[in-house]
């Protein structure tokens, strides 16, 4: 990896790796730890399977893999890492990088904070995950800007809940709301906000 991409292959992903996906031309990115065995925990937006939104046309069949049923199963997932990529490129998150290798890459690709081993990592990310295996409520109810999939990695990795593209998210909002009429500035939060919360997996 180095200043351009994290990008990486499959053969050099380590059990505690933080790693990530760009979803819909890089309006945000999706997070979570890769624990071995091609399993990667990640937390994902809590969605009714009988949400009438769902149409039977647009449902998807369980993935083969691992069983991960994308119409059901939401919150804290244990997915193989084809459900998790979706056919999008591997990234890996990196750590305790300098301050201005930091101030040279995109936002929420890397961090100056020291994390955990990967072992722990790993630990932490597989007790959260058995709390509730059915509802997928171990990290708590997600929020797209308080408690994301990005605050879930970035919390197994160094105990702190961070999300750079929520803040990215807010800082366009609070932008939006002092350049523009109330009605076209709230129209605009709500779909910057929409970019990563409607299709959080």
């Amino acid at each position: 990896m180095g200043i351009i991409s994290n990008r990486i292959s499959r053969e050099e992903l380590r059990p505690g790796d933080h790693i990530y996906a760009y979803r819909h031309w890089h309006t945000y990115s999706h997070h979570g730890i890769y624990v071995g065995d091609g399993l990667v925990i990640h937390f994902n937006a809590t969605k009714d399977p009988n949400d009438p939104k769902i149409s039977s046309s647009s449902r998807e069949s369980p993935c083969g893999k691992c069983g991960h049923d994308p119409n059901t199963k939401r919150g804290v997932l244990r997915t193989c890492i084809d459900c998790f990529l979706k056919d999008h490129h591997l990234l890996r998150f990196e750590y305790g990088v300098s301050p201005l290798h930091f101030k040279f890459k995109q936002k929420g690709t890397c961090s100056t904070e020291c994390c955990y081993s990967n072992e722990e990592t790993v630990d932490l990310a597989t007790k959260i995950f058995n709390k509730d295996e059915v509802h997928g409520k171990g990290f708590g109810d997600y929020d797209v800007l308080d408690n994301n999939c990005e605050n879930f990695a970035s919390y197994c990795k160094t105990g702190k809940r961070v999300s750079e593209q929520a803040l990215k998210a807010m800082g366009i909002a609070a932008i939006s709301f002092k350049t523009d009429t109330p009605s076209s500035s709230t129209s605009k939060t709500a779909m910057v906000l929409s970019l990563f919360s409607s299709k959080s997996s």
